[in-house]
């Protein structure tokens, strides 16, 4: 895509990772993995309490 003149400064990922968040609900992903992730996240945080 470079070479079409897209992302010619380099993808930025984290600023995609932040815009897509914004659409994003956890709890409705359907993502074997993703749940899997978010629920090992959710048990780090209540865990942290």
């Amino acid at each position: 895509m470079r070479r079409a003149g897209y992302f010619s400064g380099g993808y930025r990922k984290v600023e995609a990772a932040a815009a897509i968040a914004e659409h994003m609900d956890p709890d409705k992903n359907r993502s074997v993995s993703f749940r899997q992730l978010h629920a090992a996240l959710l048990e780090l945080d209540a865990g942290s309490s």
